[in-house]
């Protein structure tokens, strides 16, 4: 299981290779500001992450779980987000504009 101090190793650099962050454990993690673009966090333990301005365009967030607060635009636009657990969250304000998702706790 990866922890946030594997960030460092997996930044997406400026190539754009894609930063494998599968099955990471960031729970509260500080991703403010982070260039997630385009990251892998398939099955990554998100919940209280703060993303605020970080960019997460073309991310996989598939089988995750994560909190809509820690996206202050409430935007995954073009995010993959399969089987992601928003479990008791109001959705009604998020833009999903050009993701993929099939909900799992909607």
């Amino acid at each position: 299981m990866k922890s946030p101090s594997d960030l460092q190793s997996t930044t997406a650099h400026p190539s754009r290779r894609t930063a494998d962050l599968s099955d990471a454990s960031l729970p509260e993690a500080d991703l403010r500001g982070a260039d997630l673009f385009p990251a892998r966090l398939t099955g990554a333990d998100l919940l209280g992450a703060d993303f605020s301005e970080a960019t997460l365009e073309n991310a996989d967030l598939s089988e995750t779980t994560l909190s809509i607060e820690s996206v202050p635009d409430r935007t995954f636009s073009g995010v993959t987000l399969s089987n992601a657990s928003f479990d008791g969250e109001d959705l009604s304000e998020v833009d999903f504009y050009l993701s993929q998702y099939a909900p799992q706790y909607w």
